[in-house]
């Protein structure tokens, strides 16, 4: 069969006139609805970095350049209509309730709304040195254009049209997770259980109506994934190396921490060398096109940056206060230390459930709750690994994934902490690998039931991360408008 037919029998058997292509168009569907409702109710400005964001965008579209970073001037100085938003949607004491906060609408005005659509215009231009700017512009570049689209409209239609983009990039993602349970499972059932556990989960929901390029890179980070499972069964080829080189230099052109793609990669190729999977001559080629791919697409970015700071990456944003630490001081600090509290606080509060700047956050028996269960799952996945059970592969490259990216951040954070001073990683920095750490969670969970009733477990963890999306919500608006 030609490559030309085997993707005409893919998409045929994944058209809505399959079984496989209607679960998949309905699991969409919910989701969309679902990040609809959040784009609704997230208040504008509440999620991390997002007027810094913005600003990239807005510079790029007015400007016609790319915004460059410098410590010599104030960062983040907002546009004189960007600073009036960010004023009258109290940004600072996060106020939003109904007889103080900015309505926005036509109906009823808010705070300063009137002058937005009445008054003068309000000037579009910012210095561009945000805390954005040392980003390359795979997101800011489209988001760019869908502003200039809507130019001739008021700021906030603009900002809500920006985020309503990082929409597509949700359900980029909940598609390869629902490709990637193929990898696994044949009742659709758990197919689409396992897609909603990865579109509700909370913290990428709010990430998916934000103005950042965090939803590029999970998106293009589960395509990777999801492409690095399909190759684990088939011929290491070249064009294999080629198409994985694509994603992950586009990935980086998003947001640096898909350069642990470049790490992650090599050593699943290492692994099948070592089960004769593949011999060294095919992993070479593959990495070849692997190689060529990444530096085609992200050495100009590259040399845009020695040619604009004078070295091959942009300067890190933040003060510098050097740190004389070493690995060790700085792994029991954070990691090691006994009675520390910041592992919960990492991978289970900030990666799950803490919203608007990090402060809106859900009672405590909640993180208890899902701190279990993705520990049941890591008992899981060793059950599912020794055990013979199927997708054994998946299982055990989803664990070593996950708890590899999660090292990779550690060592990030140690250079930028013997930088600064300041220790910088959040939970939220794990969605890269959502499709690994749920595979842990849901599949290794699944295993400790057995077959018959896999598929009630199924449709219960995707309904409680359902329900724990709901109550975000709700949350959110207890937090800002009741």
């Amino acid at each position: 069969m030609g490559n030309g037919e085997m993707v005409q029998a893919w998409l045929n058997r994944f058209s809505l006139r399959q079984p496989a292509g209607l679960v998949l168009a309905g699991v969409l569907l919910l989701v969309a609805l679902k990040q609809l409702a959040w784009l609704v109710v997230l208040p504008l400005w509440q999620t991390p970095d997002e007027p810094a964001h913005f600003h990239y965008v807005q510079y790029l579209a007015e400007v016609h350049r790319l915004p460059l970073y410098t410590h010599a001037t104030p960062v983040n100085t907002s546009s004189e209509e960007a600073a009036f938003t960010e004023r009258n949607s109290t940004l600072v004491p996060v106020a939003f309730h109904p007889e103080n906060r900015a309505t926005f609408t036509r109906s009823a005005f808010g705070p300063g709304e009137e002058r937005l659509d009445r008054g003068p215009a309000m000037s579009r231009i910012n210095d561009g040195n945000s805390t954005a700017a040392v980003y390359a512009p795979a997101y800011y570049f489209p988001a760019s254009l869908l502003y200039r689209a809507l130019e001739r409209s008021n700021v906030l239609a603009r900002i809500f049209a920006i985020r309503a983009f990082s929409i597509l990039f949700v359900l980029v993602t909940v598609a390869a997770a629902f490709f990637l349970a193929g990898e696994v499972w044949k009742s659709l059932v758990i197919r689409a259980a396992f897609a909603l556990f990865v579109g509700f989960q909370p913290m990428f929901s709010m990430l998916g109506v934000s103005v950042n390029n965090d939803a590029m890179l999970i998106a293009l980070a589960s395509l990777a994934l999801l492409l690095l499972a399909r190759q684990w069964r088939q011929d290491v080829a070249p064009i294999g190396g080629l198409a994985m080189g694509a994603l992950v230099g586009l990935g980086m052109l998003a947001k640096p921490q898909m350069l642990a793609f470049i790490g992650i990669v090599p050593a699943i190729l290492a692994y099948r060398i070592l089960l004769r999977r593949a011999s060294v001559r095919q992993a070479l080629t593959y990495l070849l096109g692997f190689g060529a791919a990444v530096a085609l697409l992200f050495s100009p970015w590259v040399l845009y940056c020695k040619h604009t700071y004078g070295t091959f990456l942009p300067p890190l944003p933040g003060e510098v206060h050097p740190q004389a630490v070493w690995l060790g001081e700085y792994l029991w600090k954070f990691v090691l230390q006994p009675g520390t509290s910041r592992l919960h606080t990492l991978w289970v509060v900030s990666h799950w459930a803490c919203f608007g700047w990090l402060d809106t956050v859900l009672p405590d028996r909640v993180y208890v709750a899902l701190g279990a269960m993705q520990l049941l799952g890591a008992v899981g996945v060793v059950r599912w690994v020794v055990g013979n059970g199927e997708g054994k592969a998946l299982a055990a490259g989803s664990f070593l994934v996950a708890t590899a990216y999660a090292a990779f951040l550690y060592l990030v954070e140690y250079q930028l902490y013997r930088a600064t001073g300041s220790p910088v990683l959040q939970g939220r920095y794990w969605l890269p690998v959502v499709l690994a750490t749920s595979m842990v969670t849901f599949g290794g969970g699944l295993t400790l039931v057995n077959e018959r009733q896999r598929v009630r477990l199924a449709v219960l963890m995707a309904i409680a991360v359902i329900a724990l999306n709901a109550a975000s919500i709700l949350r959110l608006l207890e937090r800002y408008y009741a």
